[in-house]
């Protein structure tokens, strides 16, 4: 009996270990491909599972751990004038994790040949993006400055922050954003947004196709708890 509850003790701390091991994965594109391209993910075993992804709307997700990355495969055909081909899976975009993040979105960049894609890995973990918040990923060469209801922020070139301000009820803020460039301090955007409990956003700077001009898109996810969606819909 001992032995039997020393080996049922070790494979549940095994399991949990696994489990614990597991980081989530979100994957996205920022441009869909022209043609479209079918991932996978490694499975259990030798097996692969297919994998859906959108243009900048998560929807379904993988695990990944800290020792191999997140990995996304393209399966290679056989050569059809090659009797002896075999499929064979390649990497099409890979990134290591980062440390203390549980629950990641994976933005995909395809490379122009659209053999490859560059990924970016971003936090959504909800003890540091909280409902009503908002994340700003800086996918600009410049540092981004900012305030939102009055504070001030400022997001590094390549990083992410999140904003100094979570809503608890449905609010309108005004947000002003700039980037300090070589040329001096240009404005990205200053207007008025909407702040609710009911959903988190991950808001994207780019620079766009003219020189001095910059794209912002953004991904908002709903909060599934049907009571916050109720009291932030009484109190607007």
């Amino acid at each position: 009996m001992r032995i039997l509850l020393l080996a049922t003790a070790l494979l549940t701390r095994s399991l949990d270990a696994a489990e614990e091991a597991s980081v989530r994965i979100r994957p996205v594109w920022w441009q869909a491909p022209a043609a479209p391209i079918q991932l996978h993910v490694e499975d259990t075993g030798d097996k692969h599972r297919p994998i859906r992804v959108l243009q900048m709307c998560p929807l379904e997700s993988f695990g990944a751990t800290m020792e191999k990355g997140a990995v996304l495969l393209q399966r290679i055909e056989p050569d059809p004038a090659d009797p002896k081909s075999k499929p064979r899976w390649e990497p099409y975009a890979s990134a290591p994790l980062p440390q203390g993040s549980r629950d990641l979105l994976m933005l995909l960049l395809p490379s122009p040949g659209g053999k490859s894609a560059q990924a970016r890995l971003v936090p959504m973990d909800e003890d540091t993006l909280r409902w009503g918040g908002t994340r700003l990923v800086n996918l600009t060469a410049a540092r981004l400055v900012g305030q939102v209801a009055d504070k001030p922020f400022s997001v590094a070139p390549g990083g992410s922050a999140v904003l100094p301000f979570v809503a608890t009820q449905r609010s309108v803020v005004e947000i002003m954003l700039a980037a300090d460039t070589r040329a001096g301090r240009e404005m990205v955007f200053s207007s008025k947004g909407i702040f609710s409990p009911t959903k988190r956003t991950l808001l994207f700077i780019v620079n766009g196709a003219e020189k001095g001009s910059y794209e912002t898109r953004a991904i908002e996810e709903p909060n599934p708890d049907p009571k916050v969606q109720d009291d932030s819909e009484a109190g607007g």
